[in-house]
């Protein structure tokens, strides 16, 4: 690689932390308290971060930030070579690798339209609410949970995650969400 190649990545490492500082800056001056409560919990919850460290064999969940948002979604390890490999979390997809350079870059990722997520994000009428969707495919996103802020939804906010990320495992991929739901009612 070229020093100027270097260069230019360098360039492109500070504008991506400069803007990280004033992206964080923004979102923590635009959520409530009890927003940032509800997100940082479920991120403990998750466990794993995008681009955080973890082992060779590592799969399960993972969840990264977006502006005002939070995203759920399956991640696996994957490795930045060289002779003392390190192995990172990524989305469970082919450009995987590509989304923790991203990530770890400060740019903002997005999952592939084939690769099923749940959004959390919070809406502000009158009573700030916090909702859960669901993305399918290319479908639109489908809300699957919703509740008042100031009710302190923890719980139930929990609870519907963990619904929604067993559908997201058990689900046929023959089957969109909604016909999978349907089978699991006339069976039940």
């Amino acid at each position: 690689m070229s020093i100027y190649q270097k260069l230019l990545e360098l360039e492109a490492e500070i504008i991506a932390q400069n803007s990280r500082a004033s992206a964080a800056l923004q979102k923590q001056s635009q959520l409530s308290g009890d927003c940032l409560f509800l997100l940082n919990s479920v991120e403990h919850e998750i466990g794993m971060s995008l681009g955080n460290k973890t082992g060779a064999t590592w799969t399960g969940w993972l969840s990264f930030r977006r502006p005002q948002a939070l995203l759920i979604c399956r991640g696996r390890a994957f490795t930045e070579g060289g002779f003392f490999p390190v192995y990172r979390a990524g989305l469970d997809n082919l450009a995987g690798l590509s989304t923790i350079a991203e990530a770890l870059r400060g740019f903002d990722v997005t999952p592939p339209g084939e690769m099923d997520h749940l959004l959390l994000n919070f809406m502000h009428n009158k009573e700030t609410k916090v909702m859960l969707w669901y993305a399918e495919n290319t479908a639109a996103y489908r809300p699957i949970f919703e509740a008042n802020v100031e009710d302190e939804p923890v719980h139930q906010l929990h609870e519907a995650i963990a619904e929604a990320c067993k559908w997201i495992v058990n689900r046929p991929k023959s089957m969109t969400l909604i016909e999978y739901l349907k089978t699991l009612e006339t069976s039940g």
